[in-house]
């Protein structure tokens, strides 16, 4: 089986009212995605696929969400959940699939969401058992 990663940046500010602590109040912070596809055999090219197919849809999700007015609680794809990492990680996952459902040479893996590029992290996966 083939893994391919990408990953992706963007800045955000969000909150969360339901927590009793300090992350109740609006706070920013410089998330990570990193998305995850698989597959089990190569492209004519030699590829799993090519990356900036995976780009070109990351792009339009930056898009959204990299300084987004209003925070990430004003968009839609959060409008009945708290944007946390968790519900980011699953959103995002939803997202990318649905995006990458025309390209039937792999398939979406998982999506990570770091709050912290380097310390803490989140990720969905869907598992069909």
């Amino acid at each position: 089986m083939y893994r391919l990663r990408t990953t992706f940046r963007f800045s955000a500010a969000h909150y969360l009212p339901s927590h009793s602590g300090k992350c109740a109040n609006i706070h920013g912070h410089t998330y990570k995605v990193e998305v995850f596809v698989v597959a089990n055999s190569l492209n004519k090219s030699g590829m799993v696929v090519d990356f900036g197919e995976i780009k070109a849809v990351i792009a339009e999700l930056d898009h959204l969400v990299d300084h987004c007015s209003g925070g990430l609680n004003e968009l839609e794809m959060f409008k009945d959940m708290e944007p946390t990492a968790e519900n980011m990680a699953r959103e995002f996952f939803y997202y990318f699939k649905k995006a990458f459902n025309h390209l039937l040479t792999f398939r979406l893996d998982k999506v990570r969401v770091h709050e912290d590029p380097d310390e803490t992290w989140a990720e969905y996966e869907e598992r069909i058992f």
